[in-house]
């Protein structure tokens, strides 16, 4: 029985090397057009003209039309191998063929740096995309209908990778070195998913927010959190993950490998500066290697880098791409760095990030923006737009908040740096900057506004009249990890939150005074704010599976357990004036209200939608006092392209 099984597999094996030794040269190459033009396949239809190539040398219009293909496929990542192949063709003797690889040949001519825009509709995050090693793809986050999830384009098409539910801010996906997988952070965990899409594998728990991870040929991935080491973990997910020693920084970032798959680049952070510098997975190598943002190899000499500068507390909002040689080896500089003439936006809250991904083959995808336009918007409480407030302005206005009486409308625009606070009229919309700040709050009687500013190299807590004529600013608090106000109470308290691995919520007196912990947790607990009788704070946590849910959680009673009022997620809870109600935000952008009884115990309903809001990433709503309108920050058009440059930047 064994001998006549081993027969028969032999005679299978056989007769199906028949059948594909009986397929003709035109049958071969239908297969690899139907593998790029069906199955959007590009890597394997190359591969495919390739063979058509090697093993029917003699049929000289099938080599002819395989050599075109193929050129076509590889024109915007090799450009010379397509230039190659076009002079092929153009010069033998089939006449069709050659005088169009003629022509084809003096449009390679004319655009030797095609330019490549890649629209992505939707981005929580426009910084997580990542191109592929082979230069024909990238991955990028998006979020449709309230899902976030990674996205795959790939000549010209685009599809939502399956399996990449809940990726949102902080996504930032990597490749695999074959450009089969897809590593990304999402629910608090690293994982890794196939790229046609299936069950993800969850690799390591993420408890702090993630900066980034890369992959190695060995099976080997490092990441990185927001704090603390650098961590080593198998893409098999048959090991738990072991710290990586990297000198005394407690800020780690963004690591990338060199091509030997043992040493790699990262952002270091030290006090007020930051340094590229590179690693090893034993440790045994930690060197200063100075350059900017998004630093990235590229064999055999080249490194590309958004040049940035080192001072982390004057981060620009953009920078350009600067190419430099490299000695890898000796991990030595050659000459000095060039300016790329294109420009590279920068996160100016995660100020070692760059809108910068570089494959081995030398393509590069950037964003030169990643702010779309926001006009400040009124929506009654059906959604209806019903008036504007000033013009779409770039600079991102957020995070607004009314005075008492509503008349007066204070907010934050990105306009560099750490940004800053401006007031508006809201009845005839004119405005002035009022600090260099990121964050304020009213007082509830509408006689002071709070701030969060910068005091040495963090921020600290000021307090000032709102009528700038009866008083100069006061320092309410500083502390080493800086303050985020939150809100103030009626009875003279000040909510604040701490940027920290896992944010809490902490109060003080406005004039200075002792710590008064509020939402301290496993999780991330911010956007806090005040109930109307001073009593209850309502606030966002992700503790949950890592998804944010609006909680509510006495004031002042310590050992008090928080009650949960969203269902399913749900983020910036607000209060109306009568603290009757409560809204927040749902996970697919529905504006949510809650009754609410306040007193000594809490009493709420179920959630209900009120309506669906134009909300995007870095969207915001407030409430008017009156209750009967409210004030968005609606996007007026995309975040702008990625851009590819699959043959790499035109060098000056």
């Amino acid at each position: 029985m064994r001998i006549r099984t081993l027969v028969s597999g032999t005679l299978l094996i056989i007769s199906t090397v028949a059948l594909i030794a009986a397929q003709t040269g035109r049958e071969v190459f239908r297969d690899c057009r139907a593998k790029d033009a069906i199955d959007n396949d590009a890597r394997g239809a190359m591969e495919c003209f390739e063979r058509v190539i090697r093993d029917f040398p003699s049929d000289r219009a099938l080599l002819a039309d395989a050599r075109l293909a193929l050129a076509r496929l590889t024109e915007t990542t090799d450009a010379a191998k397509a230039k190659q192949l076009y002079e092929l063709v153009s010069t033998s003797d089939q006449p069709l063929q050659a005088a169009e690889a003629r022509k084809l040949l003096e449009g390679l001519s004319r655009n030797p740096f095609p330019e490549i825009k890649i629209p992505t509709p939707f981005a929580d995050d426009p910084y997580s995309f990542a191109i592929s090693p082979d230069g024909l793809s990238v991955v990028y986050q998006s979020t449709v209908g309230g899902k976030g999830q990674l996205w795959l384009w790939r000549d010209s098409k685009v599809a939502p990778i399956k399996g990449t539910d809940n990726a949102r801010q902080f996504a930032l996906p990597f490749w695999s070195p074959d450009g089969r997988k897809i590593g990304f952070f999402a629910d608090r965990k690293l994982k890794t998913v196939a790229v046609e899409g299936g069950e993800p594998r969850i690799l390591a728990e993420v408890p702090l927010l993630p900066r980034g991870g890369t992959w190695n040929e060995a099976g080997v991935i490092v990441f990185a959190q927001f704090s603390g080491p650098l961590q080593r973990v198998s893409a098999t997910g048959d090991e738990m993950p072991t710290a990586i020693p990297q000198g005394n920084s407690l800020y780690n970032h963004y690591p990338r490998f060199l091509p030997d798959g043992q040493r790699f680049v990262y952002r270091q952070v030290n006090g007020a500066t930051f340094m590229t510098n590179i690693g090893s997975l034993d440790g045994s190598v930690t060197k200063p290697f100075l350059s900017g943002a998004g630093a990235s190899f590229v064999p055999p000499d080249r490194w590309y880098f958004a040049n940035a500068g080192r001072v982390v507390s004057i981060v620009p909002d953009t920078a350009p791409l600067a190419e430099q040689r490299v000695d890898i080896a000796r991990l030595e500089f050659i000459g000095n760095p060039v300016n790329l003439g294109i420009s590279v936006a920068l996160d100016t809250r995660r100020p070692a990030l760059a809108a910068l991904s570089v494959s081995s083959k030398g393509a590069i995808a950037f964003r030169s923006e990643v702010g779309a336009p926001r006009q400040l918007t009124y929506l009654d409480r059906t959604g209806r737009e019903t008036a504007v407030l000033g013009s779409a302005d770039k600079a991102v206005p957020c995070c607004m908040r009314f005075s008492a009486d509503g008349g007066t409308l204070g907010y934050y625009r990105s306009t560099g740096g750490a940004g800053t606070l401006w007031m508006m009229d809201a009845a005839t919309g004119q405005r002035f900057q009022f600090r260099e700040a990121v964050l304020l709050a009213f007082s509830p009687d509408g006689s002071e506004v709070v701030w969060s500013g910068i005091r040495g190299s963090g921020l600290a807590l000021f307090r000032q009249p709102l009528n700038l004529l009866k008083g100069n600013q006061e320092l309410v608090a500083q502390r080493q990890e800086g303050l985020y106000v939150q809100d103030v109470s009626a009875d003279g308290h000040v909510l604040f939150g701490r940027p920290t691995p896992n944010p809490d919520l902490l109060a003080m007196p406005d004039k200075g005074g002792e710590t008064i912990p509020v939402a301290v947790g496993p999780g991330a607990e911010q956007n806090g704010r005040f109930s109307p009788d001073s009593k209850w704070v309502a606030y966002e946590s992700d503790e949950i599976d890592g998804r944010f849910e609006v909680f509510i959680q006495p004031f002042g009673i310590l050992n008090s357990s928080p009650r949960r009022v969203s269902l399913g997620g749900g983020t910036l809870p607000q209060w109306s004036r009568d603290g009757r109600q409560l809204y927040f935000l749902s996970a697919d952008d529905h504006v949510m209200v809650v009754d609410v009884t306040l007193g000594a115990q809490l009493e709420h309903s179920t959630p209900r939608p009120l309506f669906a809001t134009p909300l995007r990433h870095g969207s915001t709503f407030e409430f008017h006092p009156d209750g009967q309108r409210l004030l968005v920050n609606s996007p007026t058009e995309d975040v702008p392209p990625i851009i590819l440059l699959p043959n790499g930047p035109k060098r000056p």
